[in-house]
């Protein structure tokens, strides 16, 4: 009786953590979240920028990372 329970446990956990493997997918210009088309003007504007750099505007310096916290909150 115990190897049963041991081997179902076993099923169970495979079950539940084989599905989520991504399986090597290769979906270059397709979102995996929502099936959409990157840059397709067709999609109502869903584009996605070429370069990961983010542009500092004129007169700033772009200061990385943080957090800010608007308005009230409280500590734990």
């Amino acid at each position: 009786m115990c190897r049963f329970k041991a081997l179902a446990v076993l099923v169970f956990i495979a079950a539940v953590i084989l599905p989520s493997c991504k399986g090597g997918k290769s979906s270059s210009g397709v979102s995996q979240t929502t099936g959409w088309e990157y840059n397709n003007p067709d999609n109502g504007g869903f584009e996605v920028a070429l370069s990961a750099e983010q542009a500092t505007g004129p007169g700033l310096v772009l200061i990385e990372g943080g957090r800010l916290p608007w308005g009230r909150f409280s500590r734990m």
